[in-house]
């Protein structure tokens, strides 16, 4: 099985509750790259940083200063959500409120984008670690209240090749993920390392690992491009959502929510097959790009009469 892209989070403390996970997955196959956006939900009563697990190698940054309602992945992330049945959304003096469900039907619950500076630092997986096992951050401690932080990730070069650029990967978590970590990753360590990361990774396990009550994934292409891949989701827990036609070209939507009597501890597991398209398409969506973005005086005079 090839490698994931796969999320834990947690905290020492267990009055802090990830109440909502949204990943954003864009990747460019000609750039070798894959960007992971995530927003994270959090609602705690005492101050206390999160920990983040992510299976391979990656580069991380705070990015909630993008975090905004002109933002593409929030405009993405609002339209969406209100064009469907799945917990509405809106935006107003600075909070983002979200209808969840609750014992009483559905409450509303606002968050506010965390404006102090958050710090995450890297506790394992330098630099020039190559495909590693895990990376795992540490924040600066969230204030007590509910939050939204987001967070920008980048595949390494040896991980995507480990990942990526086979033509197929998959998207984990909850006892999944961790499993697959235990099983695979482990022991591919070399003898001299295996301890630590064993170490590392059975005391995230023991205390911070937790499991979001809802966790979203919104699989993007880059610009205009149409989504070179096959999505299928592999559990029973994953739910494809509608899509609506100003993103169905780009996006593919899915949602796991956890419930103790149906998705035990949030696992779940989504498969992506990319398809390669043939050279007559890649020439079509070239021309098709140069007729959206060119002035019509210069296609006019421009010869691409094959693409008017």
């Amino acid at each position: 099985m090839l490698k994931a892209d796969c999320l834990a989070v947690g905290s020492l403390y267990r009055a802090v509750l990830i109440q909502r996970v949204v990943e954003y997955l864009r990747y460019n196959l000609a750039k070798s790259e894959v960007e992971i956006t995530l927003d994270l939900f959090v609602e705690t009563s005492v101050p206390t940083p999160l920990r983040l697990l992510h299976r391979g190698g990656l580069d991380g940054l705070n990015a909630t200063e993008t975090l905004t309602p002109d933002d593409q992945h929030t405009r993405r992330f609002m339209d969406l959500h209100n064009a469907s049945a799945f917990d509405q959304v809106s935006y107003a003096e600075g909070a983002w409120n979200i209808f969840e469900p609750s014992p009483e039907g559905y409450t509303a619950c606002s968050y506010r984008r965390l404006t102090d500076d958050l710090i995450l630092e890297r506790i394992c997986g330098g630099e020039d670690a190559g495909d590693i096992p895990f990376t795992l951050w540490e924040t600066s401690p969230i204030p007590a209240g509910r939050w939204v932080c987001r967070l920008r990730l980048c595949l390494r070069g040896a991980s995507y090749t480990a990942q990526v650029s086979k033509g197929s990967f998959y998207i984990c978590g909850g006892e999944t993920l961790l499993s697959l970590i235990e099983s695979c990753d482990l022991p591919r360590c070399t003898e001299a390392s295996r301890a630590e990361w064993t170490a590392l990774f059975k005391a995230f396990l023991q205390d911070y690992a937790t499991t979001p009550s809802t966790y979203e994934v919104f699989i993007e292409g880059g610009g205009d491009a149409h989504l070179p891949n096959r999505v299928a989701s592999q559990t029973s827990s994953v739910r494809r959502m509608f899509v609506t036609k100003a993103y169905e070209h780009n996006t593919q939507w899915f949602t796991i929510r956890r419930d103790p009597g149906f998705l035990i501890d949030g696992q779940f597991l989504i498969e992506v097959t990319m398809l390669s398209e043939s050279p007559m398409m890649q020439i079509f969506r070239s021309c098709y790009s140069y007729v959206k973005k060119a002035p019509a005086s210069k296609l006019a005079h421009s010869g691409h009469g094959l693409c008017n």
